[in-house]
C-alpha cells in the first residue's frame, strides 16, 4: 500500500494492514501510546497485533487519502488543512501521557506539561477517512511538553524534501507550504519557538537526511 524511510505497509485483504519495519526495534512506545489513545477516544488506527520487539505490527485498515495528498490536489485549501492539523495537536496534547512512554523535553519542564507527543505529526501521517481524520505512524510516540511536538511539525514542514515533485511544480508547492506553515503557527495552541533548537539538533542525528534537508536544518538552527 505504501512505504516510507523506515517501513513498508501491506494490505492483508481482510480489513487489516501489516506495517513491516525494515529493522527490528522496540515497539513499546508505539504500543503503549496506541492503546492509551484508543481508550481515550483519540483518532488512531486500532492495533490488532503487535509485540514490543520485532518488525511487524497489524492494524485495522483506514480508507482515505493522506492530508498531504489532498492538499497537493487542492492547494487552495492549505490553510484549512493547517488548522485541522493544529486541532489534532490540541486534542492530542489534552491527553496526559501514560507511564512507560519515553521522556522528552528540557530540564525544568514541569510534570503538568507531560502530554502525549506524536513527534512526526505532519500531513502525510493523517488519513482523511469518511469518519474524520485519523493519525497514523506512532513509532516516535513520547511524553513531554506540547510545544516540542508543534516545533517538530514546523521543522519537518520547513525542511522536508519531497523528491517526487517535478521541478516545474516546486515553486507552487513552496508557496503552498508557506501558506500552510503560517496558518498552522497561527492556530497552534502553544508557542513552539522555545523548542526549535532542541528539535533541530535531534533531527541532525537522523541518518536518512538528504543533503538539502541537512542544509535547511542547519540554517534553522542558526536562527533558533
Amino acid at each position: 500500500m505504501g512505504h516510507g524511510r523506515d517501513a513498508v505497509v501491506y494490505d492483508l485483504g481482510d480489513g487489516s494492514v501489516l506495517r513491516r519495519y525494515r529493522v527490528d526495534y522496540d515497539h513499546s512506545n508505539e504500543v503503549a501510546a496506541l492503546r492509551h489513545l484508543h481508550a481515550q477516544g483519540f483518532p488512531v488506527p486500532r492495533l490488532i497485533a503487535g509485540e514490543a520487539d520485532g518488525r511487524d505490527m497489524i492494524f485495522e485498515r483506514i480508507d482515505g487519502p493522506t492530508m498531504l495528498r489532498e492538499m497537493m490536489r487542492r492547494p487552495w485549501l492549505a490553510g484549512r488543512y493547517a488548522r485541522q492539523l493544529a486541532d489534532l495537536h490540541r486534542r492530542l496534547h489534552a491527553i496526559t501521557a501514560p507511564s512507560g512512554l519515553r521522556e522528552l523535553g528540557r530540564e525544568g519542564d514541569g510534570a503538568d506539561d507531560r502530554t502525549v507527543l506524536h513527534m512526526d505529526l505532519h500531513p502525510d501521517n493523517v488519513l482523511l477517512s469518511p469518519n474524520g481524520p485519523v493519525v497514523i505512524d506512532w513509532s516516535n510516540a513520547s511524553a513531554g511538553p506540547a510545544g516540542l511536538d508543534i516545533a517538530q511539525t514546523v521543522v519537518i514542514m520547513t525542511v522536508a524534501e519531497v523528491g517526487t515533485i517535478p521541478w516545474a511544480l516546486r515553486p507552487a508547492v513552496w508557496l503552498m507550504r508557506r501558506v500552510f506553515l503560517r496558518a498552522f503557527r497561527a492556530a497552534a495552541h502553544v508557542d513552539p519557538a522555545p523548542h526549535y533548537a532542541e528539535v533541530c539538533r535531534a533531527r541532525l542525528r537522523d541518518p536518512n537526511l538528504l543533503p538539502v534537508e541537512l542544509r535547511r536544518i542547519n540554517e534553522l538552527l542558526a536562527r533558533a
